[in-house]
């Protein structure tokens, strides 16, 4: 029974279904069913709200906004802004838009993933080729970095400049083929072995400056009073002093004092056995035959000739300043 106000008692006599209800009727037992089917379309948007069965409020019937359920499904590293959840890129790195499209970030930058080309193999080096990674070889790497490649255990073929440390007694050999070993410096204890077309260049046919020499020297004890660019003879005591050409006991020259003596006793000083020596006092013709003069430690280009005077050859001038020494130990002495 319904009670109308304002009226009196009756029955019902029609149910009808509305918006978002199915059945209905006018007789009988009626029933009435939510049917969702029957509501009418929209468009979700942000501020709408849906209907929710809320298990904190003991199940009652609540209705909740687009904008907090985006924002509930908005898990690590997606963002919720106005009911639309998107990538959050601050948490992503490695990811990117591009186009609108949402891809994995390439290249060589923090976070990005690289990029292998396809000729990357097993064991290669790796370099970076603008925002890929390729692979290289040994060889190859060699080649980038302008070495040659190491042959053998004891011995390196070929290398880049050598600009620091040292070459020990367990180093091995060292083969540069055609090429040239220079050095400012002073090669000092060992062998020199050349082999049968091999040539020990010492230097060319002009020393740079006055008093200088190329070629074979020794360090000797010698006699003071020694001066830079005299013939020099081993006397008695096995030291050396100045070559007199017409005294017997003062031949016959070995060499040419590279170094002068002048502290009152005896000193050691280099000796140019053999090669070349400047002299800016020289003024010779060149060509000339040099010999041992008469007066102490002279080379001149006239050969002694008084009674008794010994002739011995020592070498040829090259130029007016510079000469050839190589001494000849024979001793020709005029009667």
């Amino acid at each position: 029974m319904i009670i109308v106000p304002g009226g009196s008692a009756g029955d019902i006599e029609a149910v009808t279904a509305g918006d978002g209800l199915s059945g209905g009727g006018n007789s009988g037992a009626v029933t009435v069913t939510l049917d969702l089917n029957e509501l009418t379309a929209a468009a979700v948007a942000d501020g709408d709200s849906i209907p929710i069965i809320d298990a904190n409020d003991s199940n009652a019937s609540r209705k909740e906004s687009v904008a907090d359920l985006a924002t509930l499904f908005a898990g690590d590293g997606l963002a919720a802004s106005s009911s639309v959840i998107g990538v959050d890129l601050g948490t992503n790195p490695g990811l990117e838009i591009d186009s609108n499209k949402l891809q994995i970030a390439k290249g060589i930058s923090q976070h990005d993933v690289p990029q292998f080309t396809s000729g990357v193999a097993d064991d290669d080096f790796l370099r970076v080729d603008g925002t890929t990674i390729e692979g290289r070889s040994a060889s190859e790497v060699l080649s980038d970095i302008g070495a040659g490649a190491a042959a053998g255990s004891s011995s390196i073929v070929t290398t880049g400049a050598l600009d620091a440390g040292s070459i020990t007694s367990n180093f091995g050999s060292i083969n540069n083929g055609s090429s040239a070993i220079t050095t400012t410096g002073t090669v000092s204890a060992g062998n020199v072995t050349l082999g049968d077309t091999g040539q020990l260049i010492i230097g060319d046919d002009a020393p740079s400056s006055d008093h200088t020499a190329t070629g074979i020297v020794i360090t000797m004890t010698a006699l003071t009073g020694l001066a830079i660019g005299e013939a020099v003879y081993i006397d008695s005591n096995g030291k050396l002093d100045e070559t007199d050409a017409d005294a017997a006991g003062t031949m016959p020259a070995i060499g040419v004092a590279l170094e002068a003596n002048s502290s009152g006793s005896d000193a050691e000083v280099k000796v140019l056995l053999q090669g070349v020596f400047r002299d800016d006092t020289y003024n010779f013709t060149p060509g000339a035959d040099l010999f041992i003069g008469t007066n102490l430690g002279e080379i001149t280009a006239t050969a002694p000739s008084g009674t008794g005077d010994f002739v011995q050859k020592v070498g040829v001038a090259l130029t007016a300043d510079t000469i050839y020494f190589n001494p000849s130990l024979d001793l020709i002495e005029h009667a």
